[in-house]
């Protein structure tokens, strides 16, 4: 093909001349984009041929005119630009986190936690920024739940809930002549458990455990007790667990040897014929039981 110009010489008429027109070869562009259209299945373009480009998937125009012409066999310059698309902000996940470790561009991976005491539904979620934005929907953070607390035998606990979320505290009571061993209080942890419970030991005062076994007692464990000194102990003090959690036999006693001793003097005296001995009974009896007083509300207060 040819395009015609005219030529003079000097003195001469002018003269049609015929100049060959030279195609383009296809061209590439810039990165991140491509040409429109049918454009893309030609290998040439003729002389005067205006090609468009547009951005690539997930890429947007960043300015510059996205149209070339092929002029003597060169295109002009291309301007058009082309940037990665930017999602932004996914929003905010109640009771966790987001964050872009990546960025929020076209390609680029967001990832969520959840806060302690609070999982994520669904589990393992990833999502990544598309062409027109966040590809999927955000997870979101359950709280923790805990069914109820273990029971204590001789024992009770409060709230009474069928199920307790994350932090929610319960707290334990003995029954009367048990002692609390252990925290009187558990809480529902972020595994969905409570701590250990306490347990509800026998109560027996002014004595200590000398041996046997430690709190939770199972089926058959045995505690043995000792009287603290100027006590005397009156029952078993060998105490055995039993299949219903009831210690067995019953609970000991440890009474002060003054009292006893005082009581026993008491009893020695047979009727009332000696009016001092009488008397000097009934007053230390009078006193000893005192002192038990005064010493039982003393250690209430403490």
């Amino acid at each position: 093909m040819c395009y015609r110009s005219q030529a003079s010489v000097s003195g001469l008429k002018k003269l049609d001349r015929c100049i060959p027109t030279q195609d383009c070869s296809k061209s590439v562009g810039g990165d991140n984009m491509g040409l429109k259209g049918d454009y893309v299945l030609l290998q040439t373009f003729p002389e005067g041929k205006q090609i468009t480009f547009i951005c690539s998937v997930g890429y947007v125009t960043a300015g510059g005119s996205p149209s070339i012409t092929c002029t003597a066999g060169n295109w002009t310059t291309l301007m058009l630009k082309c940037e990665r698309y930017n999602c932004g902000s996914a929003g905010e996940v109640e009771n966790g986190n987001i964050d872009y470790p990546e960025g929020t561009e076209f390609g680029n991976k967001l990832v969520v936690t959840c806060n302690t005491g609070y999982n994520m539904v669904p589990n393992n979620v990833q999502l990544f920024c598309g062409a027109q934005g966040w590809l999927g929907r955000l997870p979101i953070c359950e709280v923790v739940t805990c069914d109820p607390p273990p029971l204590v035998v001789n024992g009770v606990f409060s709230p009474l809930k069928e199920s307790y979320n994350y932090g929610e505290v319960v707290q334990y009571k003995c029954q009367k002549d048990y002692t609390l061993s252990g925290s009187s209080s558990i809480s529902c942890s972020e595994h969905g458990t409570f701590g250990p419970a306490p347990t509800c030991d026998p109560k027996i005062d002014n004595a200590h455990q000398v041996d046997g076994s430690r709190p939770p007692h199972g089926y058959m464990s045995t505690v043995t007790y000792e009287c603290i000194s100027g006590y005397v102990m009156k029952g078993g003090r060998t105490l055995t667990c039993g299949i219903d959690g009831q210690w067995s036999p019953a609970l000991p006693t440890c009474q002060s040897k003054s009292l006893i001793e005082i009581t026993t003097w008491c009893k020695s005296i047979h009727g009332f014929n000696n009016f001092n001995k009488v008397a000097v009974c009934e007053i230390f009896f009078i006193v000893g039981c005192a002192f038990q007083i005064i010493l039982f509300l003393v250690k209430k207060h403490i």
